[in-house]
Formats: C-alpha cells, sequence, structure tokens
C-alpha cells in the first residue's frame, strides 16, 4: 500500500462524516422552522407574502404564532375538513399535509366533526360543540349529511322529525388535498333540535 493510498484511506471517513454532518446541520438547524418538521402541538406563523414557505414553525409563546398543528396527515392518510378544529392546511416537501387550527382553538369544541347526538352552542358568532348538560348547549344534532349539493343544503333537514335548525360547516382552508369542487358542495350540514331550557 503506497503513501497515497493510504492518505485516502484516512481522509474519506473524515469526509464521509463531513459531508454527513453538513447534511444534518442543514435539515435539523438551518430549516428547523420548516413545517415539514411540523409535530402535533406545534405552532406556526402565516407570512403569505413569502412564497416558498408561507408556514414557518414558531414557539407558541412568538408574537406571531398564528396556527397549533392540530395533525400531520401522510399521503392518503385523510382530510384536514375531518382533523376537529382544523381551518387551514399545507402540504410539506414530503407529501404530507399539515393541519392547522386557530392558535387557541379547543378541538373539543369544534362543530366540523359534530355527530349525531352531540350537542352544540349556536350563539357564538363560530357555533361549537357543548356538552349536553351545560347551560351553553341549546340544540341537539339529530342528523348529519356530508357532501351536500350547495343547491339542496337549505332543504337538508326538512324531513328530519324535530329539527327546527340547520347548520352548514365548509371547510375555507388553503392547500387541502380533497376530490369536492368549491362551491358545488357543502361538506357537512347539522340538522338540529332545540334542547329544553336549563
Amino acid at each position: 500500500m503506497n503513501k497515497t493510498t493510504k492518505v485516502y484511506l484516512v481522509l474519506l471517513p473524515i469526509l464521509l462524516l463531513a459531508v454527513a454532518g453538513v447534511a444534518l446541520y442543514s435539515k435539523f438547524v438551518l430549516n428547523a422552522d420548516n413545517v415539514t418538521n411540523a409535530k402535533t402541538g406545534d405552532c406556526v406563523r402565516d407570512a403569505p407574502e413569502d412564497k416558498d414557505e408561507p408556514f414557518r414553525l414558531v414557539a407558541c409563546t412568538d408574537a406571531g404564532a398564528k396556527y397549533k398543528v392540530l395533525a400531520v396527515l401522510g399521503t392518503g392518510g385523510g382530510r384536514c375538513a375531518d382533523v376537529a378544529g382544523a381551518s387551514t392546511s399545507t402540504t410539506t416537501d414530503d407529501s404530507n399535509i399539515v393541519c392547522m387550527g386557530a392558535k387557541d382553538v379547543d378541538p373539543a369544541k369544534a362543530i366540523n366533526v359534530a355527530k349525531e347526538g352531540d350537542c352544540v352552542d349556536l350563539d357564538p358568532a363560530e357555533p361549537q360543540r357543548a356538552d349536553c348538560a351545560s347551560k351553553e348547549a341549546d340544540h341537539k344534532v339529530l342528523k348529519r349529511v356530508e357532501n351536500v349539493l350547495s343547491f339542496q343544503s337549505d332543504g337538508a333537514c326538512h324531513n328530519v322529525p324535530g329539527a327546527d335548525k340547520s347548520y352548514s360547516w365548509d371547510w375555507k382552508g388553503s392547500s387541502d388535498i380533497s376530490k369536492k369542487v368549491d362551491g358545488m358542495t357543502v361538506d357537512v350540514v347539522l340538522c338540529l333540535g332545540p334542547l329544553p331550557a336549563h
């Protein structure tokens, strides 16, 4: 073995370690705020003027934190519209979908996942689920209808016994992978009946 070969054998592992170190540094330090690294519970800032990275991870105490990550869906793993409290989404570099809701959202009160038998409070600007025994609850979900043609949504509850109101919820978030054609269907119509006064 000549001297040059010995030098290469010594330098090769060092070079490989250096390349691996740069790759890891780039992934975990330089891109630490990339939403590709998002986990449930992380907070995200919104910067629509940044075309390449409109969402970035930030500390939840950061003044710019606008959203909270509610779920990270793999390819074929569902829709953010079905995640309690989700209101927007983005697709990561590795094709996962990050489902986000307002930073202070309470998924336990999210109306988009209300089902038959749940109770709701229609008084807030954004109606929400409520414990049926609470004073806030004013209606019970008698029926949940999904993917209703828009022109039929007003009449979706006409034949539901006891229903005196309906509430329509439609996904408005960005970048969600969905087969629906916006404006043609409504994601969820809840047929609601009044609860006795507490």
